[in-house]
């Protein structure tokens, strides 16, 4: 679970300047955990946050709480200082296994 770097951000805000959450899971609570840790995020200049979650297997399910993330973010004028990206696993004929691309 990946959300430990969002709580650890809102909690230790004089600590923490960048927090990573990949696939963060938000299915743990839903809704309430992404309003929670969203608007206890410290909304400072110099602060960074980067999400991401995939299509596939679990990840698939955090598509309504990533996008309500992101919607919160956007609203608290985070702009470039926010990123989200998606990763997107492609089977090709020639080779079986999966393939990452990303779009944002």
């Amino acid at each position: 679970m990946t959300c430990n770097s969002l709580v650890h951000s809102s909690k230790f805000k004089d600590r923490f300047h960048t927090a990573l959450s990949l696939s963060p899971h938000w299915v743990l609570a839903g809704e309430p955990l992404v309003n929670y840790l969203v608007k206890n995020l410290p909304n400072r200049a110099e602060y960074r946050v980067w999400m991401s979650r995939g299509t596939k297997g679990l990840d698939a399910s955090y598509l309504p709480y990533q996008n309500r993330a992101d919607e919160m973010m956007r609203d608290l004028s985070w702009g470039t200082r926010y990123r989200s990206k998606i990763y997107h696993r492609i089977c090709t004929l020639r080779d079986p296994g999966p393939v990452m691309s990303m779009s944002h």
